[in-house]
């Protein structure tokens, strides 16, 4: 991402979307957030309007997503699990859904230094 890209954000105020704000801001990109209650076409339309180049998505609408995902025009499409960020005794009551597209986690290792 470089300065006036957009990435569009849709999550709950998790550590992990807090610091990619945060990232972003940095980078000089701006941060599009939109509503985890959108259905697929209205995430399709705020997405493609603004001109994301990246999006961020938490597991949870995972299935809006992959309806569609083929539709996008955005060039990276990174799924962000809730679970990572919950504390223990949280973390073993929630069902673990795994992100199916491209991960956070695998996104932040292609980034990493040899």
């Amino acid at each position: 991402m470089k300065k006036e890209d957009v990435v569009t954000i849709m999550s709950l105020h998790t550590p992990e979307t807090i610091y990619s704000i945060y990232a972003l801001n940095q980078l000089g990109a701006i941060v599009n957030l939109i509503y985890l209650t959108l259905n697929a076409e209205e995430i399709l339309k705020q997405t493609d309007e603004v001109g994301s180049k990246m999006f961020l998505y938490l597991e949870n609408v995972q299935d809006k997503v992959k309806e569609i995902k083929s539709k996008m025009k955005a060039e990276q499409i990174i799924c962000l699990p809730i679970w990572n960020s919950m504390p223990f005794p949280l973390k073993q009551n929630v069902k673990q859904k795994s992100c199916r597209d491209n991960s956070l986690d695998e996104f932040l290792k292609k980034g990493q230094r040899k």
